[in-house]
């Protein structure tokens, strides 16, 4: 890792001497995740389909659903930093030095008026600044269509709702790392995989924070 990306970003040296650092999985002192709490952490790898392998950081519970909350709803977004440690650490050595380039998942244009940023892209920027093989490159991907909420919906009808609906960039001959913030059916990546598999890219893989079982 080169020492530029060894260095704190300057906002979060801001924030650790206005807000005194704990570990957003427990509350402890400390920057970062602790080590009980990185140690409670279990890596986890999907396999979607034969095209696409899923990193993340862990399940869905305890820490890391209480620091994605306290990112999402209490827009603490300099955690955006520490919890992509916890991915980059996810990601296997071999692709720490593959050429990549990470492409957030895009959001709607209305959770991003209405929350006024997005989980994907900050974990996406917050990845490329921890990995030096990683390009931040959040053009390669956006909404072809509006998209109904997922939430609520059984597994088919999720894949039935992300049909088609992205819209990849020029991907020719590269190796694609999609960022999201957590992965429940794997819908909407496998959808945006199969985009970026048409528009040229040699390999898709995700990285994302946590995978919830359903």
């Amino acid at each position: 890792m080169s020492g530029n990306k060894r260095l704190r970003p300057a906002v979060e040296k801001l924030l650790d001497w206005v807000y005194p650092p704990s570990c957003p999985g427990c509350g402890g002192d400390g920057y970062g995740f602790c080590s009980v709490c990185r140690q409670s952490l279990q890596t986890q790898h999907r396999r979607l389909g034969e095209a696409v392998d899923v990193y993340a950081a862990g399940l869905y519970e305890r820490e890391l659903r209480r620091a994605l909350l306290q990112m999402k709803m209490d827009g603490y977004t300099y955690l955006s930093y520490a919890l992509a440690d916890l991915m980059a650490a996810a990601l296997p050595p071999h692709l720490h030095e593959i050429p990549a380039a990470a492409v957030p998942m895009p959001p709607s244009p209305q959770r991003l008026r209405r929350r006024g940023f997005h989980c994907p892209f900050l974990l996406a920027k917050a990845a490329a600044r921890r990995i030096d093989t990683l390009v931040y490159r959040p053009d390669l991907l956006s909404l072809a269509r509006s998209l109904g909420e997922q939430k609520k919906l059984s597994r088919a009808e999720r894949f039935a709702n992300v049909k088609d609906a992205y819209r990849a960039g020029a991907a020719d001959g590269l190796y694609i790392l999609l960022i999201d913030d957590v992965m429940t059916t794997g819908a909407s990546i496998s959808e945006a995989a199969g985009a970026l598999y048409g528009s040229g890219a040699l390999k898709v893989d995700a990285l994302v924070l946590a995978v919830r079982d359903c």
